[in-house]
């Protein structure tokens, strides 16, 4: 070989070189930026978890002005005695209800007496029906306050329960309940100053998920399980009540994945026809409930643009 040919042959190889180094570059870049991308959302959620328990106790704050209210207080003690209390103290109380049940994501406010029936509620049809099945009912009646996500048997529609114990002195006369919408919990305003093109339903759901997988989407109250509900999960549902299975559409993450998303707080996952998804999920309001965001990857990939 010349010397031309030579320094020809030197400069292809340094030029290819050159263009490998250059593409790992990117390839090593891109994927450094992703990472960056996805720990800079989970970081906006962790900030978004704490801010929404705080906007949560805010908002079930205002059932401290049913158990702490004298007419309340003295209309729950008629009942527990057994009386009919007076026509403008059952107004006044029904008025109280109806004001707070018009507050923003406040869907039902009512009050129970100690065998579990609602003596009051902000929706008549609540009214005479018994509740005593409930865990948020026996929590507060045992602890003094009790949270749970549940299915209404009534209305029908998904929500976060808040129960607080109203006692005369140490006495125990019923339980005030405030439920909350799923719809508190949506973020689809915020996302939209972080990404490119809004996402399909399909593509972005945010909500709240129960420590057993139920997810409650903030968007449109569907239900939705990550993994296929086994023959006992489905079992302890009728038994309990809680949500209806046959309303529990399982979005087809493989077995295990709950664990997993419980432990780490983060996980990449396909669904059973192979569709790979970013799962984020950060405690909220209490060990039993957690704010859950499942985003498709490949929008994450195109869209998402952190400020």
């Amino acid at each position: 070989m010349n010397i031309s040919g030579r320094i020809l042959h030197t400069v292809m190889i340094i030029s290819v070189t050159v263009l490998i180094l250059i593409g790992w570059f990117i390839v090593d870049n891109q994927h450094q930026t992703r990472k960056q991308d996805l720990q800079i959302y989970r970081n906006f959620l962790v900030q978004e978890a704490q801010r929404l328990n705080q906007a949560f106790s805010q908002l079930t704050s205002v059932s401290d002005l049913l158990k702490k209210n004298p007419v309340v207080i003295n209309v729950l003690d008629q009942h527990a005695k057994g009386h009919t209390p007076p026509r403008s103290a059952a107004l006044i109380v029904a008025k109280n209800l109806a004001a707070i049940a018009s507050i923003h994501n406040i869907s039902s406010v009512f009050l129970m007496d100690l065998d579990g029936q609602c003596v009051y509620s902000s929706k008549k049809k609540f009214v005479g029906k018994n509740y005593g099945f409930r865990p948020y009912f026996k929590a507060a009646i045992t602890h003094g306050s009790g949270l749970y996500a549940a299915m209404g048997v009534t209305s029908q529609q998904p929500g976060i329960y808040y129960a607080q114990a109203v006692v005369n002195g140490t006495h125990p006369l019923g339980v005030a309940v405030v439920k909350i919408k799923p719809a508190f919990f949506d973020l689809h305003s915020l996302l939209s100053v972080f990404s490119r093109s809004a996402p399909s339903a399909e593509q972005f759901r945010m909500g709240i998920t129960t420590a057993e997988g139920i997810f409650l989407d903030a968007n449109n109250s569907f239900l939705s399980s990550l993994e296929t509900l086994s023959t006992e999960q489905v079992e302890a549902l009728r038994k309990s009540r809680q949500f209806p299975p046959e309303r529990i559409q399982s979005l087809e993450f493989s077995a295990g994945s709950l664990d997993k998303l419980l432990a780490r707080g983060f996980l990449r996952a396909k669904n059973r026809s192979g569709t790979e998804y970013f799962l984020f999920k950060e405690p909220l309001i209490s060990k039993d409930l957690y704010l859950l965001h499942i985003i498709d990857a490949q929008w994450f990939r195109d869209s998402y643009r952190p400020v």
